[in-house]
């Protein structure tokens, strides 16, 4: 495998300095292929996880052939390169942090005077974003973009410039205050994205700045949806993509319809924690389609369904859309997946329900309605959707992750030399906000301690978040990717488990807490703020979430300095009520209003459209 790696490494190195200029194109497409193997899910993520040297070393030969690429005189940003280094920018960033050069500050300093140059020449003739601001961009993250390049980018409009300003949306997370300033003003320039091109080869690029939005902490961070609805609703009409299958009459005896449209359902994986016991007790009422990629189920998952439809091109998605006419569309989750996204843009039932297993609003005119538990309801206003406000608080019917059977002692005792604060939330989830609230902790507290990351990354990614992370915590550990009890052996090890904010943690705070470790948390205003308060109020713990910075700070630092308070919150979880409360075999409260609610909007039919309205589950879900 290592020879393999260098061997295609030395066939991009060797065809870009023998080749044509001409074939640059195709150069930097097989490099970027070999990026992407190294990273995320990829053939060599697995070399690059575990030897940081190797690693390095392939790196910093990929970022000098980058460099040399585009700093030739020859080399063009034509359409295609655009849309090439665009989508492969999260990993390209990657490269250049775990190289030698540590970032790209020297070819942003060349790219500069290049782009001087051309401000001086063109620039206020010119419509779009001059070619070397936009590499230039191209080549930064949010947190060191430069901020006349930024200036620049918002003055101009067209294909080069919307496609850049979606290319900095995908970054994997902000984390400093500036980074997230720059993420702010990109999420509110909704204008700059219409002159977004239909490429196919931009649905990925588009999903994630669609999905990511939610981990900013800008008020009106998804407002950025709406230009990004209207291109992949213009995506699914090039494609075909339009229901068109006939209602059939159904007889009084006959369950109506349920197509349930599943961005990932494999069992032990969080969404079929959530959405399982929902889904089985739906199954009773309705006849149950699935929808999915056939990766994402397994037995385990197709056995809750009556049929089961596998999409996993434009072709099937097209075929399902023009056989079947449900009665009703699900939507557990909406926004992991590029093809669920554009099919939240079709109108396919009259109608169409989410539920937050991606906690977020969609901006879609064809998702009715959102079903919204009591306990993570503050905002009306931070929905697009007609509320289905549940009278029940919910977050009490999440399953236990299977691999909890495997008994896992805990090693962790206050009096250890080291106090050990877990972070244990994919990378996403860390901002500036969060890691200055980390820094005040550490400031803070009386004894020695250190942080210990669980960011859930591979590959690349994986070496390039442990560089920044420890760059700015000198000794904290940062784990990486690890199968379900290794991950939860690793996780007993540490005294306390910090949760991200804005956005929380949801199932793996329940992990957390059945493990005894206790938690800080904090709470907001939009439900995926306020995951962590449901799931610790239904175990009784709501006290353990916060409602301020400060406060958090506290917390944290008297759970590391304070023996007493530490045992105090260690005997709450000895109690065992949160494991009572997920381990009930007997029916929930939460999934029976669930599926009345259910049956009560399937009543309404096309009169449930989306505006913002609520409606309130404390009068109950009765059908006519």
């Amino acid at each position: 495998m290592h020879q393999e790696l260098s061997a295609r490494l030395s066939a991009c190195e060797l065809s870009w300095f023998s080749e044509e200029t001409a074939r640059q194109d195709r150069v930097i497409h097989d490099l970027v292929c070999l990026l992407e193997d190294c990273s995320e899910s990829g053939r060599y993520a697995g070399i690059m996880s575990l030897d940081p040297e190797r690693a390095g070393l392939i790196a910093t030969r990929c970022a000098s052939l980058l460099s040399n690429m585009v700093m030739t005189a020859s080399f063009r940003l034509t359409e295609t390169l655009l849309i090439t280094l665009a989508s492969a920018r999260w990993v390209i960033k990657d490269v250049f942090r775990v190289s030698g050069y540590r970032g790209t500050l020297h070819l942003r300093v060349l790219l500069n005077h290049r782009a001087t140059e051309a401000s001086r020449e063109d620039e206020a003739d010119s419509e779009d974003l001059p070619e070397p601001v936009a590499l230039s961009l191209l080549f930064s993250c949010l947190d060191d973009v430069l901020p006349e390049h930024v200036d620049a980018l918002f003055r101009h409009r067209g294909v080069r410039a919307a496609v850049t300003a979606l290319s900095l949306l995908s970054d994997r997370n902000a984390l400093t205050p500036y980074g997230e300033r720059i993420r702010e003003r990109l999420l509110g320039a909704a204008e700059i994205y219409d002159e977004l091109p239909l490429y196919q080869g931009l649905r990925h690029l588009a999903a994630i700045a669609w999905m990511h939005c939610s981990y900013a902490s800008a008020t009106d961070k998804h407002l950025i949806k709406k230009p990004l609805n209207a291109w992949f609703k213009r995506l699914a009409a090039h494609n075909g993509l339009v229901a068109s299958a006939p209602a059939r009459p159904r007889s009084p005896s006959q369950k109506p319809t349920l197509m349930v449209v599943s961005e990932m359902f494999r069992s032990g994986h969080a969404m079929f924690r959530w959405y399982a016991p929902l889904i089985r007790a739906l199954r009773e009422h309705f006849t149950l389609h699935l929808l999915s990629l056939p990766d994402e189920v397994d037995a385990d998952s197709l056995a809750l369904f009556d049929r089961f439809l596998p999409v996993g091109n434009f072709q099937a998605v097209k075929a399902a859309l023009r056989l079947y006419a449900p009665d009703m569309v699900y939507f557990p989750s909406i926004g992991m997946r590029s093809w669920s996204i554009m099919l939240a843009n079709v109108r396919w039932a009259p109608v169409q329900l989410m539920t937050l297993g991606h906690p977020a609003t969609t901006h879609s005119a064809c998702i009715d309605g959102v079903i919204l538990p009591r306990a993570v309801y503050r905002d009306a206003g931070v929905f697009s959707e007609t509320i289905l406000l549940q009278a029940e608080p919910g977050g009490n019917h999440i399953e236990p992750h299977r691999g909890l059977d495997t008994t896992v002692a805990l090693a962790s005792d206050w009096h250890d030399s080291v106090f050990v604060m877990a972070v244990p939330c994919i990378s996403l989830k860390l901002n500036g906000e969060f890691l200055e609230t980390l820094d005040a902790i550490r400031a803070q507290v009386r004894r020695p301690m250190r942080f210990a990351f669980f960011p859930n990354e591979t590959g690349l990614a994986l070496q390039a978040t442990r560089w920044a992370l420890q760059r700015r915590f000198p000794g904290c550990d940062v784990h990486p990717r690890l199968g379900y009890v290794d991950y939860l052996r690793r996780l007993s090890t540490a005294h306390v488990a910090l949760s991200p904010f804005p956005f929380g943690n949801s199932s793996s705070l329940v992990d957390v807490m059945l493990l005894g470790l206790p938690v800080v948390a904090l709470r907001g205003r939009e439900p995926h703020a306020l995951t962590d308060f449901s799931t610790l109020s239904a175990a009784g713990l709501a006290h353990w979430c916060h409602g301020d910075r400060a406060s958090y700070v506290e917390a944290a630092v008297r759970l590391c300095d304070d023996a007493s308070t530490y045992a105090h919150h260690k005997a709450q979880l000895r109690e065992d009520r949160l494991e009572r409360v997920h381990t009930d075999k007997g029916e929930k409260p939460a999934i029976e209003e669930m599926v009345k609610t259910f049956l009560w909007a399937l009543s309404r039919g096309e009169r449930l459209r989306p505006g913002g309205a609520v409606v309130d589950g404390l009068a109950g879900w009765s059908v006519p």
